[in-house]
């Protein structure tokens, strides 16, 4: 089965993260439903995720497009957690946001959530909130 559109995005923004520079190099995972380990090196895992628009008329007020929702989850480890996550995020926003792809796309940090757990070492974790405004499955794969 051919990947979707929304898939064919999902791994367009990996590709834009890997080729980023980040702490994270190439430890970027698409999909994954394990947990990242950072003692093993800063990551980013993205997941598509569910849509919550600040304003629902933005859902409804145009038939040529749609939101896609996707999450940004970082993990690093150390007693600096929150300041690693913090320019692990930077950056890959930063390369999302010169994409000339997800440039034409209006993406936007919807929100961000950040964890601490105590151990040795410690490790942190921040999961970003991003949607996009995805045109029609046929405009959108034009874009391909």
């Amino acid at each position: 089965m051919a990947a979707t559109v929304f898939e064919q995005l999902l791994e367009h923004i990996k590709q834009v993260l890997v080729d980023a520079d980040t702490s994270a190099a190439d430890r970027v995972y698409r999909g994954s439903v394990d947990e990242l380990d950072p003692t093993l090196g800063d990551a980013i895992k993205l997941n598509r995720a569910d849509t919550v628009p600040g304003d629902p008329q933005r859902l409804h007020d145009n038939d040529d497009e749609h939101q896609l929702g996707f999450r940004l989850h970082m993990a690093t480890s150390g007693a600096d957690w929150e300041t690693r996550c913090d320019s692990l995020h930077q950056a890959a926003h930063v390369a999302m946001r010169e994409d000339d792809l997800l440039k034409q796309l209006d993406l936007r940090l919807s929100a961000t959530s950040a964890t601490g757990r105590s151990g040795d070492p410690v490790v942190g974790e921040l999961l970003c909130q991003y949607t996009v405004s995805v045109p029609t499955d046929d405009a959108l794969a034009s874009l391909f």
